[in-house]
């Protein structure tokens, strides 16, 4: 259900999005009826929206928990373990984000893309948080992770095991918008280009939350490793077929059709990943080892982004300065080139998705 919730934010912006643009000027005369000087909404609007429907969710959740008794654990929580393990990420994300602050003002493509200058100061203070993150955590008395888990083949497995899953959704989840947006004939096309997005990103995200079921399915008859090895190669195989396929023109069907494959590969996955870790762990553990599973998914996505961004900026500037020179041209003089190298890079970054994939298929094998 928590998947199924995610996976629908997309469709639902891009549903709204579309929707505040249709009926632009009937917000802009009901503001101005109530006599305010306001602009109408937007996607921004989106993010103040979503503080009533979480205030909603909040007061459902504390409602739905009324009458569950609540038994507090002994210890106090480990401040400086979530300050160090925190601190790492956010160095990692930040040293791993591509070099765009300088976009605007780059006189050449060799100025564009790659890793910031700032890279190897922060990774390397990132590198040393996580060390220190670990030597905590081995003598606090009550870590934020007992590191005595990760003894554990299968837990070991499916924590790395979701880390690829996490960074395979990301590939799909950044490839579509991008694909679609540059396809986009001008400015005024942007609001019906978020609902296109929205729905080609379903055709991703709502088979992999419905193949959770099957994937449960699977697990229960040839295994954990088994179910999650097919997964992987199923994704993989959507992957790749987008390396081979995306084009400028490629069908919106053809689209949907290789995200629902990628789709259904990654979600099969979910339930034997989660499967594996939370019998592997012990009964008081059991919420720690239920949160590494989606952590390890999300610090997936994080890094995926925060990379292929690099790469694909790097790559792009590359591609573009051997057709166009060494010196930077202007996008609205080149767009038409400019449009089909991002396709091309987009392609690219499917033959990752299905690397990745298979090296995932790895750490599946150790699943119990």
């Amino acid at each position: 259900m928590d998947t199924l919730g995610w996976v629908l934010g997309h469709l639902y912006g891009g549903i709204m999005v579309n929707w505040f643009a249709i009926n632009r000027q009937g917000f802009i005369d009901f503001i101005a009826s109530l006599g305010l000087n306001l602009p109408p909404p937007d996607w921004r609007t989106l993010f103040l929206l979503n503080i009533p429907i979480s205030i909603v969710a909040l007061v459902g959740v504390l409602w739905a928990l009324r009458g569950v008794k609540q038994e507090r654990a002994a210890g106090g929580f480990d401040l400086l373990g979530t300050a160090l393990i925190s601190g790492a990420l956010i160095c990692v994300v930040a040293g791993l984000g591509a070099n765009i602050e300088i976009a605007t003002t780059a006189a050449s493509f060799e100025d564009v893309g790659g890793l910031p200058s700032y890279a190897a100061p922060v990774l390397a203070a990132g590198a040393i948080m996580f060390m220190l993150f670990l030597w905590v955590e081995t003598r606090v008395k009550n870590p934020l992770f007992d590191l005595k888990m990760l003894a554990r083949r299968s837990i070991v497995s499916g924590l790395g095991t979701n880390l690829f899953v996490g960074f395979c959704l990301m590939v799909g989840l950044v490839s579509v918008p991008i694909l679609v947006n540059i396809r986009v004939a001008d400015a005024s096309a942007l609001a019906e280009a978020a609902l296109q997005v929205g729905i080609l990103l379903s055709a991703l995200t709502v088979p992999m939350a419905l193949a959770a079921i099957p994937g449960g399915w699977l697990a229960d008859r040839v295994g954990n490793a088994r179910a999650s090895f097919i997964g992987l190669a199923l994704a993989a195989v959507g992957f790749a077929l987008i390396w081979r396929t995306w084009t400028l023109d490629v069908s919106d069907t053809l689209i949907a059709l290789e995200m629902a494959l990628v789709g259904v590969g990654l979600g099969l996955t979910f339930s034997p990943i989660s499967a594996a870790v939370i019998d592997s762990a012990d009964q008081d553990k059991l919420g720690t080892a239920s949160a590494l599973v989606i952590i390890m998914r999300l610090l997936g996505m994080t890094i995926s982004i925060a990379l292929l961004t690099s790469i694909a900026s790097a790559r792009l500037s590359y591609l573009a300065s051997l057709e166009l020179g060494p010196n930077l041209v202007d996008a609205y003089q080149a767009i038409d080139v400019y449009a089909r190298l991002t396709v091309q890079v987009l392609s690219e970054m499917g033959l990752a998705g299905a690397i990745i994939c298979l090296v995932g298929l790895l750490p599946s094998l150790g699943l119990q």
